[in-house]
Parts: C-alpha cells; structure tokens; sequence
C-alpha cells in the first residue's frame, strides 16, 4: 500500500535544495554561490555537511570551483555531463546512506576493536599476508587502494567477529563505489602521504605480531585518525556556532588531541 521512506543523508538534502535553485533559474550559470556561512546558517547544517553536498555537486557537474574564487554554477561550456545521486530507493540507501566524514568516524571505532581481536587470534599466515600488502604499497608508484583493502580485511577476519567484518566489509564497498569518496580520496592522494601511511600500517603489523591488543588497538585508530587528518585538511575548519553535531566535530576534536 505505502512505498518506503527512503533515508537520506544530510548532504543529500542539502544537494537537493541546491540543485533546485540551480534548475529555477535562482542560480543561474556562472553565478557565484553565497558564502558557505551565509549557505551554512540558512541551511542549518555543518559546514562539514554544506561540503559533502558542494563535492557531490561538482561530481555531478552542477558546480564547478575556480581556484582562489570560490564555488560557481557551471556554466554550459564547462559542465561536465551531469550524473545522478544514487536513486533513492532501499538499495541505493544501504550503498550510499552516509556521508565520508560519518563513515570515518565509524572506521576509527570499529576496526580499532578488529585490530584488538585479531591481536589476539591472527596466525602467521594472515601475519605474512599483512606484509605482503604492506610492501605493495611501499613499492608502488602510487598509493595501492587494492593492498590497503586487502590488508584490513585480513585483519577483519583475523579478529574472527563475522558482524564486525561485515561492517568493515560495508566501509570499503561505500569507499569504492560512492563517487564522493573518489573525489575526496584524490584531494588525500595528491598530498604525497604514502611513506606516512606505509609506516603507519607496518606499525599496526609490529603490535598484532606482539600479540599486544591495546597497541594494536592504538596503532589502528592512529592510522586512521592520521587519513583523517589528511582528509580534514582538504576542507575548512567548521563554524564555532554550527548546531549540528557531525563526525567531522568529533574527528577534528580527537585528531587535535593527538597532535
């Protein structure tokens, strides 16, 4: 009788309200976009939230940012063949139902215990495997998406948690198919941090071959919190008097802790 209410993300919406105004001809092509604090107070979201919508609009060639400008409406001659947000539907919502900045944070939570169970139980076996991935990162030319996958599912299945692993399972998935996190994750790459990262998993190989589940632990959620601080510096800095409490918030709070 009811179709279902599909769950969107804050950035969505946020993208749908742009998007409009773009189509009615409020904002016309070429029009430079307001300040992100005046979009961010009549929005009331994040400034973390405005982002994610402004990326996702460029990905779909709605907007397009000039160097020390700001954010403008393409134009016709430079849009680039406009794709679609995910349909909304429950399929769609499972794929791409949060926002990178949400999903990080859940990484740093979640697969910091995984490396604290996999201390414990990880054989050598899943222990060479963990080397193997980490060389293929040092070696290659540029940083190796497919060895990094590889060397947290190994360490997922090491803890021996089926619901954790498939929760980790969902982070990669998210990470490789939403065209948002490709369009961040290219900002990250170009910032040339693949020795920082080598060493940081090669860390994280040290504490599970100790057997040590607190330094494994440690050693997990520093990675992680390190990625982070690559991908915040991408972005600028929240508003102090934003409402919204987001994961970018609390990702800024424990990255400056650790500093």
């Amino acid at each position: 009788m009811f179709d279902p209410i599909p769950q969107a993300p804050r950035y969505r919406l946020v993208a749908d309200a742009l998007i409009a105004k773009i189509e009615d001809g409020t904002l016309p092509p070429g029009k430079k976009l307001p300040p992100d604090r005046v979009l961010v107070d009549q929005l009331g979201v994040s400034r973390a939230t405005l982002r994610e919508a402004l990326i996702a609009l460029e990905v779909m060639g709605y907007l397009e940012t000039r160097f020390g400008s700001g954010a403008f409406v393409a134009t016709e001659a430079n849009q680039a063949p406009r794709k679609s947000l995910p349909k909304e539907s429950l399929e769609a919502e499972r794929d791409f139902s949060h926002g990178p900045f949400e999903t990080l944070d859940a990484r740093r939570i979640i697969e910091g215990e995984l490396a604290a169970l996999a201390a414990e139980q990880i054989t050598p076996a899943q222990l060479d495997m963990l080397w193997d991935a980490a060389n293929e990162m040092e070696i290659a030319s540029r940083w190796n998406a497919e060895a990094d996958q590889v060397f947290h599912a190994t360490i997922a299945e090491a803890a021996g948690n089926g619901v954790l692993a498939d929760f980790a399972a969902r982070f990669w998935s998210d990470r490789v198919n939403d065209p948002l996190w490709s369009a961040i994750e290219t900002a990250v790459e170009d910032t040339n941090r693949r020795p920082d990262l080598v060493a940081e998993h090669q860390r994280i190989i040290e504490a599970l071959t100790a057997g040590d589940a607190d330094l494994a632990r440690l050693a997990m959620r520093r990675h992680l919190e390190s990625f982070a601080q690559s991908l915040l510096a991408q972005w600028d800095k929240p508003l102090d008097d934003s409402s919204e409490i987001t994961p970018h918030a609390r990702l800024k709070s424990v990255v400056t802790k650790n500093e």
